[in-house]
Formats: C-alpha cells, structure tokens, sequence
C-alpha cells in the first residue's frame, strides 16, 4: 500500500488519504479480484462475452462450460485482463441473472450433466443416422469433446457404430413384426437352452431397413430395442434377465 501511495503521489502530484483498508476497497471495486490479485476488465470486454453468450444461448443451446468457452476465445479474454477461465462465473453472473452455476458449467435450467448434455446432444443431431465425436463437437462450440465421448458410452440410448462414430435409438427403425419375431425366436432358444445368440439370429431386414449402420450397431439396436426389458446381453449372448430379488424368493 505505501508503493502505491508513493506511485500514485509521483504520478498525479496527488497524495492519497485513505486508510489502507480503505483503499483495498476502492482499488477492488475497479475489477476482479483473482489469485491475490486485481484485474480491470473493461466494459467493452464484458459486452463482447455478453453478446457471444446470448447470441450462443438465442440458437437454443443450454449448457456452457466455462473451460471450453475461455479456450475457444483465450487470445481476446487474456489480452482484456480475463486470465483464467475462473474469472468467468463471477463475470456471467453480474450479466446474466437467472443463470444457475456449477462448478464448471452455467445453464437457464437445473438439471443433472448428464441429462444436459444428453439433450445437447440430441438437440443438434438433426435427420443425420450416425456422427463422430467431432462433428457433435463442432455442433456444441461450448461443450468439451470429452464430455460428449463419456454421454455417447455411458447413455445406452446411443448406438456405437464404428471408431469414433454413434447413432442413437431414435434414428435406427426395426418393424413391429419383426420385433415380435425376434422375442420369440430369442424367448425359445433361452428356455431350451438357457442363452441364445445374436449372431445366429437372422437380421437381414434390420439391416436392410438400417443401410448405414454396421453388423454390430444393428444387433445393440435389436437387443436395446426389442429385448432389454426382460433379457441381459454379454457380448452377443442373451439370456433370460433374473431380478436378484427373485432369486432371494
């Protein structure tokens, strides 16, 4: 506080009268305080995150994270005293009201991250059968990749397909009789022989129905589609799905 008191004295031929708690004050009051230290964000810079959050949110997007958004505008942020993507909740927040912040992400809604980015995800995979990780990354600018690649693995409802490349449920079309036949044919074989085999299964009007999709992304659609109620899949063995609380019985 004296160093800057005595800078202050020799700049402005000024001498400063406040206490130095007094002054602490003022001087934090001009910006953010971050890591011990205080950094003066213009107004101008503040427009600019104003203007590419709102035109992000406008497109109908929900989630943003606040690592991806400080890397994806790092140059511009660093160079207007934003120095760490840490900086970034306490600015939204003083420009977006109604937000809701977590840790590394702030939305309009509460929901759970998987649940957000789930319908993230879906919100942007328009009439496409199957995308790669890039390609839905590319869709969601403010979301990291690595969170989409753990949602496509984990959320059942996505398909793999191939390397790198998904489709979901919803996109993969197998006809109710065929469905029904296929129950029957998997409910036959477990009762006689206690498992059944989705490679043995005849698939080929799956296949031809589903064009783009490889062997295997058709045989988890059939199975999470017209199976997964009441059979578990071990690799492409099926059996009958026992509750544990029927073996206690």
């Amino acid at each position: 506080m004296a160093r800057f008191k005595s800078f202050t004295t020799e700049t402005l031929d000024k001498e400063i009268m406040l206490s130095d708690e007094d002054l602490k004050k003022r001087i934090s009051a001009c910006g953010i305080t971050y890591d011990g230290k205080v950094y003066a964000v213009s107004a101008q810079a503040e427009d600019r995150i104003k203007e590419l959050v709102e035109k992000y949110f406008t497109a109908g997007a929900q989630p943003i994270f606040f690592a991806e958004f400080y890397a994806k505008n790092e140059t511009w942020l660093f160079e207007s005293s934003i120095v760490s993507e840490e900086m970034l909740p306490g600015i939204l927040s003083r420009l977006f009201h109604k937000l809701s912040f977590t840790q590394t992400y702030s939305e309009y809604i509460s929901a759970s991250v998987s649940n957000v980015i789930e319908h993230e995800i879906l919100r942007v995979w328009s009439d496409d059968v199957l995308l790669t990780y890039e390609q839905i990354s590319e869709r969601l600018q403010y979301i990291p990749i690595e969170r989409i690649r753990s949602t496509l693995w984990q959320n059942k409802d996505f398909i793999w397909n191939s390397v790198g490349t998904f489709s979901h449920i919803s996109k993969i079309y197998i006809d109710d009789g065929e469905r029904e036949a296929i129950r029957q044919v998997i409910t036959r074989e477990c009762n006689n022989r206690g498992y059944a085999s989705l490679a043995t299964l005849s698939t080929d009007e799956s296949e031809a129905r589903n064009s783009d999709l490889s062997i295997t992304a058709v045989h988890s659609a059939i199975f999470h589609i017209c199976l997964s109620d009441k059979f578990d899949n071990y690799g492409k063995i099926i059996t009958i799905y026992v509750c544990l609380r029927e073996l206690k019985g």
